[in-house]
């Protein structure tokens, strides 16, 4: 009889999960573990013992976002004793529940534990990359030894997970085109590494249609889909931007992506209040979700609420060392008044990436920011030297010469990436007010209205040319501040979320 109770409880704690009602499900696994443990006598089948129902708990708990309940359930399972094809499971749950917890280090031993486990479980090779103290890539050298006499493709994504970790985004997406003829064309992890490296070096027609290609694959996926409308915000229509954040919603309403891409749509519509309440259900429904935390952080940036963003950006940092995470928190010390934490973490992603663009320019910000302009320049000169069209050391290269009065190089500069990045026009727009060349001014901030008719920049400063060539007082008119300007700021090089 007890036994049909304890099958009965966990069948209808499995429904309850199917049914989406975790925390009656939770109820009725609790049940059945008490069952076991005041009837020892009891020998359930395999798949409900007490181990099998720990994990049940734990991975409902994880779905809930409790990971420190998780955690403690699962510490309780001793490993020796636990069926092997359950074994991989739990490590890999206490090594997520450690990272998310900040205990690197219990983190990282899981992990390995996984890998002794199952040589090739890549969630375990990911998550221990985040983890491991000092550069990931070293770790991933470390890693390709143990591969040595293993299958060719397996080398192909070390060397592309070793890639991205250095921030080394054009080869990523060489090293992936090619590992895509050994694993097929429709492998989603690859063609999303793709993606992603294609954006982050500025190739967004090439994101695009690798991003296409994952939706025509799998319509379902939401992971990183994010990058999708960031991509679209710079090369789409709002109307584009629409159409995608709904395929999202009808995925997965739940899902962190989809609000983060809702919160840049409303954004670029101009709607601050609605962006702030979608970044604030992100971070709610993915609190482990290091982009969610990114977009909060960047429209605090915009409203002036400086302390705030930082705090929201350290949660990103704690999630991911990437180097837009980099960024962003750097940029929000400086915001903020704090150059020596800026200072220490601009060192921190120089040392985790020494050949990347980005890391050198934020170098360079910090420098800028001391008034230590030869510094500056010297920073910026090394990363256009690794990456000469990279738009953060421009758009950096370009504020220093509009503050040096360098006028002319500036707008040369700049002439030359407007035509692949439309959000461009607005900048140039504004090095040519500077100039009082007022006839070019007017002809970029109408070509930036037409490209985005809400943004404020463009508009007030159009506003403020108009009153300068009519021979009136622009000072009279009434314009808005630069955090209301919109989503051409947002979707800059200096917030890639």
């Amino acid at each position: 009889y007890q036994r049909r109770v304890h099958g009965a409880l966990v069948a209808y704690g499995d429904a309850l999960v199917g049914n989406g009602e975790l925390r009656r499900a939770l109820t009725h696994f609790g049940a059945a573990l008490y069952s076991l443990n005041t009837h020892s006598n009891l020998t359930p089948p395999p798949t409900t013992t007490t181990t099998a129902l720990r994990i049940r708990m734990a991975e409902a708990y994880l779905t809930l976002n409790e990971y420190l309940k998780a955690v403690e359930l699962l510490e309780q399972i001793d490993l020796k004793a636990c069926p092997p094809e359950l074994r991989l499971r739990v490590m890999m749950h206490k090594a997520n529940c450690y990272k998310w917890r900040g205990a690197r280090e219990l983190s990282a031993e899981q992990y390995r534990h996984a890998l002794e486990h199952s040589p090739y479980c890549m969630e375990a090779i990911l998550g221990l990359l985040e983890v491991v103290p000092g550069h990931p890539g070293k770790a991933i050298a470390t890693l390709k030894s143990t591969y040595h006499d293993k299958q060719d493709w397996t080398l192909q994504w070390l060397e592309l997970l070793r890639l991205k970790a250095c921030g080394e985004s054009v080869e990523v997406v060489r090293v992936g085109t090619a590992l895509c003829s050994s694993v097929g064309q429709h492998n989603t992890p690859l063609l999303l590494e793709i993606a992603e490296a294609q954006y982050r070096a500025g190739e967004y027609s090439e994101s695009l249609n690798t991003f296409e290609k994952i939706s025509q694959n799998d319509f379902f996926n939401t992971e990183r889909m994010d990058l999708l409308t960031s991509v679209l915000s710079k090369v789409g229509s709002v109307k584009d931007l629409n159409r995608h954040c709904h395929s999202l919603l009808v995925a997965n309403p739940q899902c962190a992506e989809a609000w983060v891409s809702l919160s840049l749509l409303a954004e670029k519509k101009g709607r601050r209040e609605s962006a702030h309440r979608f970044a604030g259900k992100a971070t709610e429904l993915g609190p482990f979700n290091a982009r969610a935390h990114m977009m909060k952080g960047t429209l605090l940036n915009y409203d002036t609420k400086h302390a705030s963003a930082v705090k929201s950006f350290r949660k990103a940092y704690g999630l991911s060392r990437e180097l837009p995470v980099y960024q962003g928190l750097v940029e929000a010390y400086l915001y903020n008044h704090q150059p020596m934490e800026a200072k220490v973490l601009a060192a921190e992603a120089l040392e985790a990436y020494p050949d990347n663009a980005v890391s050198w320019t934020l170098s360079g910000n910090v420098c800028l920011h001391e008034q230590q302009n030869a510094k500056a320049r010297k920073a910026y000169e090394k990363a256009l030297s690794i990456h000469p069209d990279c738009l953060e050391a421009v758009l950096a290269m370009v504020e220093l010469e509009s503050v040096e009065g360098r006028l002319n190089e500036a707008v040369l500069r700049l002439k030359r990436l407007v035509p692949k990045h439309k959000f461009l026009h607005t900048r140039l727009a504004e090095l040519y007010a500077q100039k009082r060349d007022f006839g070019d001014a007017s002809f970029h901030y109408n070509a930036a209205i037409r490209d985005n008719p809400n943004n404020g920049v463009a508009i007030s400063g159009l506003k403020r040319i108009d009153r300068l060539m009519n021979g009136m007082d622009p000072s009279d008119d009434e314009t808005e501040g630069p955090e209301d300007s919109g989503f051409d700021i947002l979707v800059g090089p200096h917030y890639p979320v």
